[in-house]
């Protein structure tokens, strides 16, 4: 533990090292048996994140086209089961205005052969995610948390082959950040008559690309 944790611990539970430990502990934290450790675990696949991440991987019964939105692909929620079963990287690129860039890493395994090589980059514009293909040796965004937190020993030096292009990416974005936050100080145009009759797009239809369900577990074999 760490030592200026230390005098802050009034007990230690140490509960069987069976594999279980951490779902015994939670049992013991709620007043149960080590051995309810099965109730926990059947309770927290009733928890419904979880639920909405396992069945959003399933295709819709009813295909017509187009997946509903419990169907959708959402980041951060999937990226490292993505990264981890296909052993590459996975990069959610989007504007400061929609949300954060990452990266997401397998947390298991050692990267592959030329790995930079092999990035499956999705650029994320309103309710829509498009495919990026990028230059080589471009910048990338920073690792999420999630994978530093949860990685296994042998994933780690995935970080390792993309700190040059992590570095780059933290300056332009702080730089981008930067202008941003000058520009917004400026009178704002909102009130310019052109700016007022210019007509809003109606929101576009995308084509779908998988139309058969066989596209769907197809994909599975790359």
């Amino acid at each position: 533990m760490p030592k200026f944790m230390r005098p802050l611990i009034e007990k230690i539970v140490d509960v069987k090292g069976d594999g279980n430990c951490g779902f015994r502990a939670i049992a013991e934290s709620l007043g149960l048996i080590e051995e309810s450790h099965v109730m926990v675990q059947r309770a927290l696949i009733q928890e419904g994140r979880y639920n909405y991440i396992l069945k959003g991987f399933y295709p819709p019964k009813n295909y017509s086209g187009f997946a509903p939105p419990d169907k959708w692909l959402t980041l951060p929620d999937v990226g490292h089961n993505v990264a981890t079963y296909y052993n590459r990287p996975v990069e959610e690129i989007t504007s400061l205005e929609i949300g954060i860039s990452e990266t997401f890493f397998p947390i298991r395994g050692r990267p592959s052969i030329n790995p930079k090589s092999h990035i499956i980059c999705l650029g994320l514009i309103p309710n829509h995610f498009v495919l990026l293909l990028l230059k080589d040796d471009c910048p990338i965004p920073q690792s999420s948390t999630e994978w530093n937190n949860h990685k296994s020993e042998e994933a780690a030096s995935w970080k390792d082959e993309f700190l040059d292009q992590h570095d780059r990416f933290r300056t332009l974005m702080n730089i981008e950040r930067g202008e941003r936050s000058l520009s917004s100080k400026k009178d704002s145009n909102q009130h310019n008559p052109i700016l007022c009759d210019t007509p809003i797009k109606v929101d576009e239809k995308f084509e779908v690309l998988a139309k058969h369900e066989d596209d769907l577990f197809a994909l599975d074999k790359i």
